[in-house]
């Protein structure tokens, strides 16, 4: 609870109107195993939030908020459901997210039972390889990751709409400083997310894709697997969901077999050519529509 109660506590300190009011959080006399947490109420439509509105507060979040330190990751662990984040602070967004992928793994194979060899290659290769291709380029060159206030677990169903001021609201984050991309990984062209790519269009009218530009689908895909790994630590019942989490994995680790130093790395887009249209044009369809 402390967890959430600090998160709300950031976001409401830069947006707010985007999350309930914070009041209070603690733990019951009779019971030191049993928690809770006080905002506001707000009488809320459960329905998915105006695109444009939600991306916008969601946008504002990111562009305004600034970490106290310059450094990704956030001044105690936070959780996603049960689940805790690894949020020791880091110099570079490569090293957050592979601490997080590390300790996301190990709570898998917890909840899961051992991994297969396969799986265990798969890991090997996303850290070695995959991680760093899709994360160092993002910081290197003169490139650098701003750390933004990030909610930490932005899916549909922790957002809605007030009904008295028909504004988008959230709630039940897990915060930290990190790339603001990672947030809209539930934005993905995916029915399951059910945000989709106009909301991902949307926000990046707003925000602009980092560069490299070609990378972006690619670390979506990335970030996304963060969510494959939680589902099958929620649902440890269920071994459809290591199974998603071993396909996906896959599919990045056969596109980027050489990692970091893969040629592919030598012709990327620089920043001034970065809204030229003949450029754009040869973009993949998807990445092209949320940059125009």
């Amino acid at each position: 609870m402390l967890g959430e109660y600090e998160s709300m506590q950031s976001i409401y300190a830069i947006t707010p109107t985007f999350v309930p009011k914070p009041i209070a959080w603690g733990t019951f006399q009779s019971n030191d195993n049993l928690h809770f947490f006080l905002c506001d109420f707000h009488d809320m439509d459960l329905e998915l939030p105006d695109v444009d509105r939600f991306t916008a507060r969601l946008a504002e979040l990111h562009r305004n908020s600034t970490s106290p330190n310059g450094k990704f990751g956030y001044h105690l662990t936070t959780y996603n459901g049960i689940l805790p984040q690894d949020n020791t602070w880091t110099d570079s967004w490569e090293e957050y997210f592979s601490n997080n992928f590390k300790r996301m793994v190990e709570l898998e194979e917890a909840a899961q039972g051992p991994p297969s060899e396969e799986q265990k290659l798969l890991v090997s290769s996303m850290l070695e390889k995959v991680i760093p291709r899709l994360l160092r380029p993002l910081e290197t060159e003169g490139r650098r990751v701003k750390p933004c206030l990030i909610h930490g677990d932005m899916w549909y169903g922790n957002a809605a709409t007030d009904v008295a001021t028909e504004e988008p609201i959230t709630f039940d984050a897990s915060a930290f400083y990190g790339h603001n991309e990672y947030e809209v990984r539930t934005m993905r062209p995916d029915v399951r997310f059910k945000f989709g790519r106009a909301y991902l269009k949307a926000y990046h009218r707003r925000y602009p894709i980092a560069l490299p530009l070609e990378d972006h689908a690619d670390r979506n895909s990335l970030y996304s697997i963060r969510s494959r790994l939680h589902d099958a630590c929620l649902f440890h019942a269920t071994p459809r969901f290591r199974q998603i989490l071993i396909d996906e994995m896959r599919k990045l680790v056969e596109r980027f077999p050489k990692g970091y130093e893969a040629p592919e790395m030598v012709d990327m887009i620089t920043e001034n050519e970065y809204r030229d249209t003949s450029l754009l044009k040869s973009l993949p369809t998807g990445i092209r529509e949320c940059v125009a």
